[in-house]
């Protein structure tokens, strides 16, 4: 852990003076100052003043002026009022006149309210008193503990009042300062009214409706941006640029408006050079090759060899299980492109030749001899990998060889267990919804994620689907959307700045045009996706496909919604009576996109995150609702009666490939791929459906 003493100990003034600017920024892990009490108030006073009236942060008579003049000392009281917790402000800088300050633990104990524990707090107000309140925000390590100038100060601690007040902070001054941060921050508080540009956000809540307004958490925040400079950091990030900073607050001031994000992108665009035909004329194969010769397969059997070994046996153990699962997943997406062509054949009819024997007894072979074949496809398996510039090492490896040819013979055991029928349910129906388009649907889940679109905008979507649809159907007829599986073909994404609406004149007393008062960054993307939609009807939704057709929103987390191109797709909407005609159809779609189900691992903290998002590369970090920071209240400007201020909440999603649907037993993708809303006192999630 670096200390003061050894950033003191520079010679060069300028490289000094940028180390320690640095080492007390929110962004950067604290600091440790024991033995050098006095340098650390000079430093933390000297960083209120602009760099043009400081030239040496460790000047105790610049420190001095900054306390001797009256008009800093009130500005710095005033600016007590405007700390917070949550920042109303972020990232919209247009939010006025409020913040929330909530100091009692979340309910609903999850990932970002566990930084909530040990409160530091931030400021956000106007751009102009920025610089105010950064001499008592700015933390530091002191006798073990994570403590600020605010924190002392009400606590009239004996060792730093004396040295304040030798820099000119007065009895009268220092009593001040106790009693506003005491008045300000010693309970919870809450606005008496939603500003018209925070979001507010419509569920269904215990027989009624709540408005929800997201906030974002400084704690969190602040967290994630000293991990990710961690050395022990492994998450993958991208930056959001936000323009006037120092309007937004305390943390996106001290960044110049370059936050991060955790960056999990769904990673489902299909590749022109990786289908079944292009592959045929590269290699006059069947097999995806790339699904074998790539780096990440090349790294996963060397780790599977023994090569790279873990630290200890149980670390792993726990590993290995991942990582063999891994190698059948890649084993299965090599085998998928002659899986497909063999449901290719059997359901149109057409004739093929080959002269591939192998490739022959595998598509018109019976489904009981496919496990027969193990052999001569591990052995297709081992040239294709000898061709491999990642994976030639490790072709006919004594310890990988077996091991590739047991999970082989586990895939086509599945594949024929597929065949066998499910019994037919009859109190469940299905919606269908193929090669849906989406543009500039929003990537950012939460203020703290990019790569994913949020699973409460998904369910908005099928909440929206379901309020349209009824108002098509007779009064007397009901129908409930229950819950949904959402598959992405493919995704395209970009980083944008969108322009806010038209709202300020360019002159105030005179008639002149409108301007635009900001900007707002934005991580978005294209989508192609197809959703399952599971419904409680006592109706046959079939007797329904042009009314559900007429029904579907325009809008997807915040983009615009179009069917399929009509060459492309007429028969976008198709309803399915039970669970075995609806799965012959999801365990067809192309290989190349993926499943998002629920995972089974819940992380508390960034460095567990850390360790799930690495041991398993499936998995990836979503957004999934929110916990309540308060009991829900009355609050003027609300969409409904009852309002509430909550906290982002971030879970962990899983892509599963198609083929991994096939080789699963039958009910699994009913048990592990569908999501539902629930709703609590603590919380309102977008969780996995528990089946009885």
């Amino acid at each position: 852990m670096e200390t003061l003493q050894s950033l003191l100990s520079e010679e060069n003034l300028k490289a000094r003076n940028a180390h320690i600017k640095k080492a007390f920024m929110p962004y950067t892990a604290p600091i440790r100052v024991d033995g050098f009490e006095e340098q650390t108030a000079v430093i933390l006073l000297n960083l209120t003043l602009l760099n043009a009236k400081c030239e040496d942060y460790l000047d105790p008579e610049t420190a001095k002026q900054y306390l001797k003049h009256d008009d800093n000392i009130c500005r710095s009281l005033n600016e007590i009022s405007w700390f917070h917790t949550h920042n109303l402000k972020y990232p919209d800088c247009r939010v006025k006149d409020q913040k929330v300050l909530s100091l009692l633990p979340s309910q609903y104990a999850n990932l970002v309210s566990n930084y909530a524990s040990t409160i530091e707090f931030g400021w956000a107000h106007d751009s102009k008193e920025y610089k105010h309140c950064l001499w008592l925000l700015l933390s530091f390590i002191w006798q073990g503990e994570v403590t600020s100038l605010l924190n002392l100060i009400r606590e009239n601690d004996p060792t730093w009042m004396p040295l304040l007040a030798k820099l000119g902070l007065t009895k009268k001054r220092a009593s001040l300062f106790k009693k506003t941060l005491e008045e300000t921050l010693s309970q919870s508080f809450f606005p008496d009214s939603v500003h018209s540009i925070s979001k507010k956000l419509r569920f269904p809540w215990k027989g009624e409706e709540l408005t929800i307004t997201p906030v974002v958490n400084h704690g969190f925040q602040m967290a994630l941006e000293r991990y990710v400079r961690s050395p022990e950091n492994r998450l993958s990030t991208a930056r959001l640029l936000l323009p006037t900073p120092s309007a937004i607050g305390s943390l996106a001031g001290a960044l110049g408006g370059n936050m991060r994000l955790l960056n999990y992108p769904l990673s489902v665009r299909p590749h022109s050079k990786r289908t079944l035909s292009s592959s045929r004329e590269k290699t006059h194969r069947f097999f995806d090759d790339f699904a074998m010769v790539n780096k990440k397969t090349g790294d996963l059997l060397r780790r599977l060899s023994g090569e790279s070994p873990l630290a200890t046996p149980k670390k792993q153990m726990q590993v290995r299980r991942y990582q063999i699962r891994a190698l059948r997943r890649q084993i299965g997406v090599w085998l998928m492109p002659l899986v497909e062509f063999r449901d290719h054949i059997e359901e149109s009819g057409e004739s093929f030749e080959t002269e591939d024997a192998l490739v022959s007894a595998f598509i018109f072979g019976g489904i009981s001899e496919l496990e027969a074949l193990a052999s001569g496809l591990n052995q297709q398996l081992q040239l294709t990998l000898q061709e491999s510039k990642f994976g030639w090492r490790y072709a006919y490896h004594q310890k990988l060889m077996p091991l590739m040819k047991r999970q082989l013979r586990w895939i086509l055991r599945r594949l024929i267990q597929s065949q066998d029928g499910t019994e037919a349910t009859h109190d469940e129906q299905y919606i269908y919804l193929s090669r849906m388009r989406v543009f500039d649907a929003s990537m950012m889940g939460s203020p703290y994620l990019a790569g994913s679109p949020s699973l409460t905008a998904i369910w908005g979507f099928m909440h929206a689907y379901q309020h349209r649809f009824r108002e098509l159907l007779e009064p007397n007829q009901d129908c409930l959307f229950e819950s949904f599986a959402i598959f992405f073909r493919t995704e395209s994404q970009h980083y944008t700045a969108k322009l806010t609406e038209l709202s300020k004149p360019l002159h105030k007393r005179k008639v002149s045009p409108i301007k635009r008062t900001t900007l707002r960054s934005e991580h978005v993307a294209d989508l192609e996706f197809d959703m399952v939609i599971k419904v409680k009807s006592e109706a046959r939704v079939s007797d329904y496909i042009q009314a559900l057709k007429a029904a579907l929103p325009i809008n997807f987390a915040g983009g615009g919604l179009f069917p399929p191109e009509l060459d492309i797709s007429r028969d976008w909407l198709s309803s399915y009576p039970d669970r075995t005609s609806l799965l012959h159809r999801v365990s067809r779609l192309p290989s190349s996109g993926c499943w998002l189900i629920p995972a089974k691992e819940n992380p508390q903290t960034l460095p567990e995150l850390d360790d799930c998002l690495s041991s398993d590369h499936s998995q990836l970090p979503l957004h999934c609702g929110y916990a309540f920071l308060e009991n829900p209240k009355v609050r003027f400007n609300s969409l409904t009666e009852l309002h509430c201020y909550a906290d982002n909440v971030i879970g962990l999603g899983k892509r599963l490939n198609p083929i991994e649907v096939r080789w699963s037993k039958q009910d699994n993708f009913f048990r592990l791929a569908f999501w539902t809303l629930t709703e609590n006192d603590a919380a309102i999630l977008i969780e996995s459906v528990k089946e009885d």
